[in-house]
């Protein structure tokens, strides 16, 4: 969460890929896990059935991250971002002038 936290401060790409890679490779891993648990919640103890509650819980967290950084990166994309080049002499129809 701290890459993820960092991109969004600073907007720097590379950390929006890193956390990414590294939240799907983390995702196939909960998948994987999530198949070798027992499917009767029943047979847990009170801990166990708290513990899955959680995974469960941080497993559908990181889907909607990565869901809002996919639809927030789509809207820049859209708009153009925050990053437009201006023609450096003539801002508004008048030049720029340097005070004296």
């Amino acid at each position: 969460m701290v890459i993820c936290a960092y991109y969004v401060d600073a907007k720097v790409r590379n950390f929006m890929l890193m956390y990414v890679v590294l939240s799907s490779a983390s995702i196939l891993f909960d998948l994987v896990d999530l198949c070798f648990m027992p499917q009767d919640w029943e047979d847990y103890t009170p801990g166990e059935t708290f513990t899955h509650g959680l995974f469960m819980m941080v497993l559908v967290l990181k889907l909607l991250v990565l869901g809002t950084i996919y639809l927030y990166e789509k809207e820049t994309a859209a708009t153009g971002g925050a990053w437009r080049s201006f023609p450096a002499d003539d801002v508004e129809g008048r030049e720029d002038e340097i005070a004296e």
